[in-house]
């Protein structure tokens, strides 16, 4: 459901977008556009971790493949920039996503307060939600090479369920941490030929931390190119990392694989 309400916000604020360009954008260089708007699919592996404890009893902590969770089909991800007298910009940026699995577990183990003896026929879900906003100032802005360093926060929340209907039994645990986050950005136009400028190396790094409370690192590279002065194509790969404790409860999630963008600059 987070995937799909994700989905449908950014391409509608494309296709508004869409309606209201009527010509191509003046400026000189893609990077230097005051708005743009960029909706994406991801295609990551998961690797995720989570302990639910209940009533002083402590849960173990349970691998998704201890479960037969699988990886996400395609991650939805969005993203909105302004930038404000050239050198300053403000970015929103979330996704999110849904996964399921069944089997049989590899071990016994405790979560909720309940108990999962090996090889007991499992179904689990879990949903995760990422979001963040940061302000970036450009410590170098020309045509071909633009700098920028971020500040700002993320905040991950992130919900698990292990059910065995043979036990008559369903397990839950759920986590969530608002982080502060710095970070920095990069766009490079390596190639001044005219019919190569518009091909452009990006790469972005944000982390934050508030010790056990949770930590995350978000990176991603890619190459995009603009067939059009409006339009950006963009490929790359992206890794993503978060954790988090609180009363017992506990959230370890990797992600990373390659994703397409699509962004809108006017």
């Amino acid at each position: 459901m987070t995937r799909k309400l994700i989905a449908r916000a950014f391409l509608s604020s494309a296709t508004l977008v869409l309606l209201l360009v009527v010509g191509p954008s003046g400026a000189a260089a893609f990077h230097e556009a005051t708005v743009h708007l960029e909706v994406g699919a991801w295609f990551p592996s998961l690797d995720a971790e989570a302990r639910s404890s209940r009533l002083g009893l402590q849960g173990d902590l349970i691998k998704d493949t201890d479960i037969g969770l699988d990886d996400p089909d395609v991650v939805i991800t969005g993203a909105a920039t302004f930038r404000l007298a050239q050198r300053h910009t403000i970015r929103i940026e979330a996704f999110g996503f849904s996964v399921n699995g069944s089997g049989n577990t590899t071990r016994t183990f405790t979560f909720d307060g309940k108990t999962y003896p090996f090889s007991t026929r499992v179904e689990s879900d879990a949903d995760v939600v990422f979001g963040g906003a940061d302000y970036g100032f450009d410590v170098v802005h020309t045509e071909p090479f633009a700098l920028g360093l971020t500040l700002g926060f993320r905040l991950v929340a992130a919900n698990a369920s292990i059910e065995a209907p043979l036990l008559g039994q369903k397990g839950e645990g759920e986590l969530g941490t608002a982080l502060p986050a710095i970070g920095a950005v990069a766009v490079l136009h390596p190639i001044p030929a005219p019919l190569f400028r518009t091909l452009a190396l990006s790469g972005r790094i944000a982390a934050g931390t508030i010790g056990d409370g949770g930590t995350f690192i978000d990176v991603d590279g890619g190459v995009e190119w603009l067939p059009i002065p409006v339009l950006a194509i963009r490929v790359g790969y992206r890794y993503f990392h978060a954790e988090g404790e609180h009363d017992g409860d506990e959230a370890n999630i990797d992600l990373s694989g390659p994703y397409a963008s699509v962004t809108l600059s006017f």
